[in-house]
């Protein structure tokens, strides 16, 4: 699964099929999940603070090249200008791309002053398990749990951080707190590896804070928790 991907899932309510959060933040988070995709993907990199394609041979994956051909057309491109161009459609765009799958089945329903979409997950067992997983490093309990955060989940979280969308993952019913914050920051610093500089820059573009001397000072408190 893209990191994208696993982002617009977490956004869904399980049984509804509907998007649960700010529409706007949704977007926002999947703009920077997808930059940290392809920059995994080796197609971006990070200059300073703008991405620029790297080389001129359009990625395959559908929503890779939906972005990169974004990217290559200005260079270079300060990630929160990023940001700003691929969001307005991405919520429908990564959502369909699920659907082509049968990962979710889109369902529209018309009323009579509006319509809306909804996006029944095929597989809502396979949904509590990913929001769970993405949550444990958050956990209130789970004061080392950083330690294990693979890149996938701190890509995750950096999307979900940057946007202030961690309360989707976040363990009910306690909702998503500073210290929520601090324990994601921690997360990311020990699983985005090579990514992290951009991680930061998403951050930064979304109005964030994740700066190193604020990762450093989080890392080095799980690690004094777990001593």
């Amino acid at each position: 699964m893209l990191i994208a991907e696993d982002v617009a899932l977490l956004a869904l309510d399980r049984d509804s099929g509907r998007v649960v959060a700010d529409e706007v933040e949704v977007r926002h988070a999947l703009a920077g999940a997808l930059l940290l995709d392809l920059a995994r993907a080796g197609v971006v990199r990070l200059e300073g603070t703008s991405v620029i394609a790297a080389g001129d041979v359009s990625p395959i994956h559908p929503l890779h090249r939906f972005a990169w051909c974004l990217i290559a057309a200005e260079v270079p491109l300060e990630v929160r200008d990023a940001i700003r161009h691929m969001a307005p459609t991405l919520t429908e765009t990564v959502l369909g791309s699920l659907a082509e799958r049968g990962v979710v089945r889109r369902a529209d329903r018309r009323r009579v002053f509006r319509s809306s979409v909804c996006w029944h997950v095929d597989d809502p067992a396979g949904l509590d398990a990913l929001r769970a997983e993405t949550g444990r490093p958050v956990a209130a309990e789970a004061r080392t749990a950083a330690s294990g955060c693979d890149l996938q989940t701190a890509a995750v979280l950096t999307a979900l951080a940057g946007s202030g969308l961690l309360g989707l993952v976040a363990p009910p019913p306690t909702p998503a707190t500073a210290e929520t914050y601090d324990r994601a920051a921690a997360a990311i610093a020990v699983g985005a590896g090579d990514l992290l500089p951009l991680c930061r820059a998403i951050h930064a573009g979304l109005g964030r804070s994740l700066h190193p001397a604020e990762i450093g000072s989080a890392t080095s408190s799980s690690a004094a928790a777990s001593a």
